[in-house]
């Protein structure tokens, strides 16, 4: 949220709606769907997966 706040402020980011939805025990990760994942990320989507199970 914190990262998100300053591409808000500097209006590189909008917000479509008023409300937002706190999910603090959730993550997302996003991708080009294109471009294989790189070792290296693939490492750490693993850790994460593994961390948050």
């Amino acid at each position: 949220r914190r990262a998100v706040g300053k591409l808000l402020q500097s209006g590189q980011l909008v917000r479509p709606f008023d409300q937002s939805v706190v999910r603090s025990e959730e993550i997302a990760v996003y991708r080009h769907h294109k471009r294989p994942l790189r070792p290296e990320i693939r490492a750490l989507l693993s850790w994460l997966e593994a961390e948050l199970a």
